[in-house]
């Protein structure tokens, strides 16, 4: 999810659409200040509830990634008024605390709000947040965290709940929210509970006894090591209470809006991929890439629509193409040919080449002519059609190298493949013998599939110091132009 213009991305999409009853109005908080942090007011025109939601009040949870999606949102009454990156020089380095907040008493924002004892928020961010809360009046509040789960060897964790003021445990809706939390957890463990009473100082806790409003902590479990299906929970609990008030527009995968400008990445993020966040920040800091990670199951409903590059990392390309299944490797297939753009790395990269032994998408007229390497730094030479495409002057490279394909010859009746770099270095294989000469073979190429543009590496650019240019690069004439 992009961190650092999100405050431009939606305020065009507000621009861009003119024609939908909904406004969306940019409240700056602490502006001026290495605070500051939007909010937005999306407001339907009509008389209805108002629903606050707030994310990143600790960085290094990722519900600030689900309440920046839920900001692209719509609804049909009332406001959604949103906060998604509350702590937000902690979401840029991803810790929870506030870094920069020198009184370390205060450096938890979600210990600083109103409590029975102290009726005044502690702290500028605190305090700006508050007043923010207090001016839309909030119906209702939910408060995206994350947390370990409670098991016998960690008695306290509140990983996998719905943290709620004790007169809302009745309530039927909240029952609702916690059925829609657990419509995705396959892990008994990691099922959602309901847990009375968020903690005092917390900003759910200031809301529910100050303000009378219904305020809920919702808490995935980081157990779970997929992002997108965390983020995607926190969605399902906003949307299905959004229904239960007749405030939803849409369904809860709508993660983006085409923006002038702005090139849509949707990263892959499930079993056999290995999203890094250091690679997320070097696309995120791009200043025109909006990126957002999505599953097998999010596209296989359709996810890919809403974007313009999929990004395939590195893992294990089999282990991709069989979470992806069929259906959902075709649906890859015609984003490609639609027009959409195709990244592959390492894994990757195996994924979009043809092989007769392993189900990947055939999407690249390149073979496999052999697999496990092995891992070492190589020499890549980049072509002179290499230098240009990747705004390169250096000749020869050194990459990061961790098992990417050796490729071969595809099939003649097939567009040919564009050689942006071959390999200049062996890497010999510690447990077998091999007869298949690496050096000399592509190690950077392009190709086509409809109308989509496929460029794949496989050595590892994104990860190797110094080259995150080049990595760029490859998104950026990925994208449809």
């Amino acid at each position: 999810m992009m961190r650092w213009v999100m405050a431009v991305v939606l305020a065009l999409g507000c621009r861009a659409l003119a024609a939908s009853p909904c406004t969306i109005q940019t409240n700056w908080l602490c502006a001026g200040t290495p605070q500051a942090t939007p909010c937005y007011v999306i407001d339907s025109g009509r008389t209805g509830p108002v629903v606050l939601v707030v994310g990143g009040m600790h960085g290094d949870e990722a519900g600030w990634a689900a309440a920046g999606q839920i900001a692209a949102w719509q609804v049909r009454r009332g406001k959604l008024v949103v906060l998604p990156q509350a702590n937000r020089p902690g979401v840029f380095q991803h810790t929870r605390l506030q870094p920069a907040e020198s009184n370390a008493a205060l450096r938890d924002l979600n210990r600083n709000f109103p409590t029975k004892t102290n009726a005044a928020p502690r702290g500028a961010l605190a305090a700006a947040i508050w007043a923010q809360t207090k001016a839309v009046k909030p119906d209702w509040l939910l408060d995206l965290h994350e947390g370990y789960p409670k098991l016998a060897t960690r008695t306290n964790g509140v990983g996998s709940s719905l943290i709620v003021m004790t007169p809302m445990l009745t309530l039927p809706v909240v029952s609702n929210l916690l059925d829609a939390a657990n419509t995705i957890v396959t892990n008994t463990a990691q099922r959602f509970r309901l847990l009375r009473q968020p903690i005092a100082g917390s900003l759910a806790r200031a809301a529910g006894d100050r303000l009378g409003c219904h305020a809920v902590i919702a808490e995935t479990s980081r157990d779970n090591p997929n992002i997108s299906e965390r983020t995607r929970q926190h969605r399902l609990i906003v949307h299905r209470l959004l229904r239960k008030l007749e405030m939803d527009a849409n369904g809860p995968d709508v993660l983006t809006r085409r923006q002038p400008g702005v090139i849509r990445v949707a990263l892959y993020d499930d079993s056999g991929g290995h999203t890094r966040v250091s690679v997320e920040d070097k696309l995120d800091r791009a200043g025109d890439l909006e990126t957002h990670r999505v599953d097998g199951g999010m596209i296989e409903r359709g996810v890919l629509e809403q974007f313009d590059v999929f990004f395939a990392p590195g893992g294990s390309g089999s282990g991709q193409a069989r979470e992806l299944g069929e259906k959902g490797r075709e649906v890859v297939r015609k984003f490609v040919q639609g027009g959409g753009g195709y990244v592959g790395i390492c894994a990757g990269a195996y994924l979009a080449s043809r092989s007769t032994k392993r189900p990947y998408l055939g999407i690249l007229n390149a073979g496999i002519a052999d697999v496990d390497r092995g891992r070492d730094v190589v020499t890549v030479e980049l072509t002179e059609a290499g230098r240009k495409l990747l705004g390169c002057t250096e000749r020869e490279l050194k990459i990061n190298y961790h098992n990417g394909p050796v490729w071969g010859p595809g099939q003649k009746s097939a567009p040919a493949c564009e050689v942006l770099g071959v390999f200049r270095t062996e890497v010999f294989p510690t447990n077998r013998t091999t007869r298949v000469t690496m050096s000399g073979t592509p190690a950077l190429i392009t190709g086509t599939y409809g109308q989509g543009r496929i460029i794949c590496s496989s050595p590892h650019p994104e990860s190797t110091a110094g080259l995150d240019a080049i990595f760029l690069h490859m998104v950026r004439w990925a994208a449809p132009k």
